[in-house]
């Protein structure tokens, strides 16, 4: 599955650094974190973008702060990620945190997934009509019940 289209921006090169650093939140805490060797890109506006040679997870804000990034600098912070960040980024998020289907295996969007050994149908990739939903629904009980 494709991680979507490639990002294309005009940026500046800040700083080329090795990525080590240890997670200082809840999540992993104290956990050594190498990324292989990573970049920080200025975009417009003051903005920033991290990248890396290895595939690591942005778990806590070290990802960012070992880079030079001060987070509590920006309006908005884009973690990859789908629920690892949020131990340790949510404290930053004044207006919240709002999930970004970018696509991937991470995607929000369950019918995106080509699903093509399940059993029954899983509710709610299968669109359904009132109808159907509450035949589903009825089934679904009286199966449950069975087993009690």
């Amino acid at each position: 599955m494709q991680n979507g289209e490639p990002f294309i921006v005009d940026a500046f090169v800040e700083r080329v650094t090795e990525v080590r650093y240890r997670n200082e939140g809840a999540n992993l805490y104290g956990e050594l974190l190498e990324g292989g060797l990573g970049a920080v890109l200025r975009i417009r506006d003051g903005g920033h973008i991290v990248i890396v040679t290895e595939r690591i997870q942005a778990y806590d804000t070290q990802a960012f702060r070992s880079m030079g990034i001060n987070l509590e600098s920006k309006a908005l912070i884009h973690v990859k990620s789908s629920n690892h960040f949020r131990t340790s980024f949510t404290p930053l998020a004044e207006q919240g945190v709002f999930v970004v289907d970018s696509g991937g295996f991470a995607s929000t969007d369950a019918t995106k997934f080509p699903f093509t050994k399940r059993a029954t149908r899983i509710l709610p990739l299968a669109p359904l009509d009132k109808n159907e939903w509450d035949s589903q629904v009825t089934e679904e009980c009286e199966i449950a019940f069975r087993k009690l």
